[in-house]
C-alpha cells in the first residue's frame, strides 16, 4: 500500500495551497510591505476593500469607556471632562475618536501592528495621540542589561519628506500588534498582518481579474498568430 502511494504521489510531502505551486514565484506576486499591500491589494481589490472597510468601521461602534479601579475592585467611570476621556474623545487635532479607531484598525489589518506618537505639553502630560503610517516607523533595539531597555529602547520614525529619521523614546510611544514570532524580539514588537498572509491569494485574484478584463476586451476570442 505504501509502495503504491509513494509511486502515486512521490515521496516529497505536499502541501495544499489555493495558489499552483508554479505560480509561486511569480513575477506578478507582490511583497509584503505596508505600501505595497495598501496600494495593490486594499485599494485595488474589492473583496479586500470591503472587508476592511467593515472591520474598521465595526470597531469603533462600541465606545471606549475609562475608568478606574476602586479598593473593592469595582469599576467607576471617569467624569466626561476628564483629561483621559477627553483624550480618547479627541486623540488629536485633526481626528475624532471614530476616525482614529477606523485607521488603527486598517493598520492592523494590513500590516498587523499600529503606532502611536504621543503629544505631550511643557508639563509633560499626554495632550494627543497621533497614529504613525507603519512603514515609516520602526523599532530601535535595545543591548543593555537595564530592564527597562533591554529589548526596546524607542522607535525610529522617517519623515514624510525624506529630510531624516527622528529617535523617539518608547516612553513617548503606544504599539499594538499581531506578534510575528520571526521578528527580532519574537514577537514581542513586530507584526504580522491577516493581508500578508493572505498576499498570494490577492495577488493571484488580482492577475485573474486582468485576465478577464484583457479576454473581454478580445471579444472573448484568444490570441492566435497569424498562418497557424
Amino acid at each position: 500500500m505504501f509502495n503504491w502511494l509513494r509511486a502515486r504521489f512521490g515521496s516529497a510531502p505536499r502541501v495544499l495551497s489555493m495558489v499552483a505551486n508554479w505560480l509561486s514565484n511569480a513575477v506578478w506576486l507582490f511583497d509584503t510591505k505596508f505600501l505595497t499591500l495598501t496600494q495593490q491589494a486594499f485599494q485595488q481589490n474589492e473583496v479586500v476593500y470591503a472587508c476592511l472597510r467593515l472591520l474598521s468601521q465595526s470597531v469603533p461602534e462600541a465606545p471606549l469607556i475609562s475608568y478606574k479601579m476602586k479598593n473593592n475592585n469595582e469599576r467607576s467611570p471617569l467624569d466626561y471632562d476628564h483629561p483621559l476621556v477627553k483624550l480618547i474623545r479627541r486623540p488629536n487635532r485633526l481626528m475624532t475618536e471614530y476616525e482614529f479607531w477606523e485607521l488603527t484598525t486598517l493598520h492592523m489589518g494590513i500590516v498587523g501592528r499600529s503606532t502611536w506618537w504621543k503629544e505631550r505639553d511643557f508639563m509633560g502630560h499626554t495632550i494627543g495621540l497621533w497614529p504613525m503610517r507603519p512603514d515609516r516607523v520602526g523599532p530601535i533595539y535595545s543591548d543593555t542589561n537595564d530592564p527597562a531597555t533591554n529589548v526596546l529602547w524607542g522607535w525610529s520614525y522617517l519623515c514624510p519628506d525624506g529630510s531624516g529619521q527622528i529617535s523617539i523614546p518608547a516612553d513617548d510611544v503606544l504599539f499594538f500588534n499581531f506578534p510575528d514570532p520571526t521578528g527580532e524580539s519574537g514577537g514581542m514588537v513586530e507584526g504580522y498582518g491577516p493581508l500578508q498572509a493572505l498576499a498570494r491569494q490577492v495577488a493571484a485574484d488580482n492577475e485573474a481579474t486582468k485576465f478577464v478584463g484583457a479576454l473581454l476586451a478580445n471579444y472573448a476570442a484568444p490570441t492566435v498568430l497569424d498562418g497557424l
